[in-house]
């Protein structure tokens, strides 16, 4: 993991504390306990950190930490919720898949969303910057 400065200690504690979450045994009494790998919980660690430095860089602002939880199909979810606004990035089990996003405003769902996929290309994307602007800590 990259320097991640004080201001930011909560984005590191989130992601220590979401370790467990990868490769923990399936539970076939629990249909909820869903389960990833700890490659696919590194590709979204890393997601969380680029946007997060990008962010505190640009405008020393400090996102609030999402929950981090294993999603369908082997996915790493981060979800990320500050009233009235919600944004969910799912990484994929499949690192070529591209990772997904949607975000909206619960005030006013029909004209301010968001979604889209983050490009391999492009490892900080805009609209994914814009939207976690929305839950940084003031």
């Amino acid at each position: 993991m990259p320097f991640i400065p004080a201001e930011l200690a909560r984005i590191a504690d989130a992601i220590e504390n979401s370790r467990v979450i990868f490769n923990r045994q399936p539970d076939p009494s629990n249909d909820l306990a869903l389960v990833c790998s700890q490659d696919t919980w590194q590709r979204a660690t890393k997601i969380l950190v680029d946007h997060a430095l990008s962010v505190w860089e640009k405008t020393k602002l400090a996102i609030r930490p999402p929950v981090i939880s294993a999603g369908p199909g082997g996915s790493v979810d981060l979800y990320w919720t500050a009233a009235p606004y919600g944004l969910l990035l799912n990484v994929p089990a499949n690192p070529k898949q591209p990772a997904t996003y949607y975000g909206d405003d619960a005030a006013n769902p029909e004209c301010n969303r968001t979604s889209g996929r983050l490009e391999s290309t492009r490892p900080v994307d805009p609209g994914v910057l814009m939207w976690l602007a929305h839950t940084a800590e003031q």
